[in-house]
C-alpha cells in the first residue's frame, strides 16, 4: 500500500505522506477541494461495526425497553449503539457540576429557554445560609460529578468570595489555564483536598438505567473565617484523562497525540483556529458553573 495520507485522521498534520485528489471518474473535482488547513482535519474517528452479520436476525437489534440498562432485557445492536452516541456526545468536553448543597439539590447549571449570560448563575445557581439558625451553619457540603471524560485524576472545590474572584470567571466561558492558575494560588482562595475517581463511561455496564450513573465527589467547606453579608462563590474543578497523553512505544509516525479530543484536555498550550471562526483551545483544569453561597 501506497504510504500517501488520505484518511481525515492524518490530512492535516501527517505532511510527509499528505497528497491532494484529483479524480476523473464520476465527473471528477477539483483539487482545491481537498486542500485543509492545519486545524481541520484532527478528528477522532469511530468505525462502529453493528454485527459480525451485516444482516442480523430481527431479535438481535433490541428494543426501547430498559434502553440505558446494557444488561437490560432490552439489550440489542441498536440499543447498544444509541448509548455509544451518548457516550461520544458527551466525552466531546470535560466537565464539573455542583448538584447537591447540604445534600438538598442544587439548582441547574442551564435552565431551558433561559439565556445564559456573564455572571447570570449569581443570581440563579445559589443558597442563602443564616449564620444564627444553627450551629451546623458554620460549614456547608457540596456534591458535585465529573462528566465529558473517563478518568478523574484530579477534583476538588475552590472559592472565594466574589468580589475576588477575576472578571474571566464569568460563569459562562472556561478562564484560560493562566487564569486559573492565578486565581487557584492566589491569597483569597481556598481549595479543599483533592480526589480522584471516575466518571460514568469507566464502567458503564455497571449502570442500571434507573439510578443515577455518575459517581459522585462530596466535601465540606468551613465558613467560619467569612461573615453576614458575605457572597462565596464555590467552583467544582477537575484534571481528566491524563493517560491520553502519554505516547505508546514504537508508534509510526513517531509524535504525540494529535486530535483535538485530546490535547484540547491534556496540554495548555494547544490553540488552533479553525476557518469558521471558532478556536480549539488547550486547557488542563476545567471548573464547574459556581453555586453562591449567601451568608446571613
Amino acid at each position: 500500500m501506497k504510504q500517501i495520507t488520505t484518511k481525515s485522521d492524518g490530512g492535516s498534520w501527517d505532511s510527509k505522506f499528505m497528497t491532494t485528489c484529483n479524480p476523473s471518474t464520476y465527473g471528477g473535482y477539483s483539487k482545491s477541494k481537498t486542500q485543509y488547513e492545519d486545524s481541520t482535519l484532527r478528528s477522532f474517528n469511530l468505525l462502529v461495526e453493528t454485527s459480525n452479520d451485516k444482516d442480523p436476525f430481527e431479535s438481535s437489534l433490541g428494543s426501547d425497553e430498559d434502553l440505558f440498562n446494557p444488561r437490560g432485557v432490552g439489550n440489542g445492536h441498536i440499543s447498544r449503539n444509541i448509548r455509544l452516541t451518548l457516550m461520544v456526545a458527551d466525552v466531546v468536553e470535560p466537565y464539573s457540576s455542583i448538584v447537591s448543597i447540604n445534600k438538598q439539590d442544587a439548582p441547574l447549571d442551564i435552565v431551558p429557554g433561559i439565556p445564559v449570560e456573564a455572571r447570570s448563575c449569581i443570581s440563579r445557581k445559589f443558597v442563602n445560609i443564616d449564620l444564627l439558625a444553627s450551629s451546623d451553619a458554620s460549614s456547608v457540603t457540596l456534591d458535585w460529578v465529573v462528566g465529558g471524560s473517563f478518568t478523574v485524576d484530579e477534583t476538588k472545590l475552590m472559592y472565594s468570595k466574589w468580589e475576588d474572584v477575576p472578571e474571566k470567571f464569568n460563569c459562562v466561558q472556561q478562564p484560560t489555564e493562566q487564569e486559573y492558575i492565578e486565581y487557584e494560588s492566589s491569597s483569597f482562595t481556598s481549595s479543599t483536598s483533592i480526589q480522584n475517581g471516575h466518571t460514568r463511561w469507566t464502567d458503564a455496564e455497571t449502570f442500571s438505567g434507573k439510578d443515577d450513573p455518575n459517581p459522585h465527589f462530596s466535601e465540606t467547606i468551613d465558613l467560619s473565617s467569612f461573615s453576614s453579608g458575605d457572597s462565596i462563590a464555590v467552583f467544582a474543578v477537575c484534571v481528566v484523562d491524563k493517560m491520553w497523553a502519554k505516547q505508546p512505544t514504537k508508534v509510526q509516525p513517531n509524535v504525540p497525540p494529535q486530535s483535538h479530543v485530546v490535547n484540547s484536555r491534556t496540554n495548555s498550550d494547544w490553540n488552533h483556529i479553525i476557518s469558521n471562526g471558532k478556536t480549539v483551545q488547550g486547557r488542563i483544569h476545567w471548573i464547574s458553573v459556581p453555586v453562591t453561597i449567601n451568608l446571613q
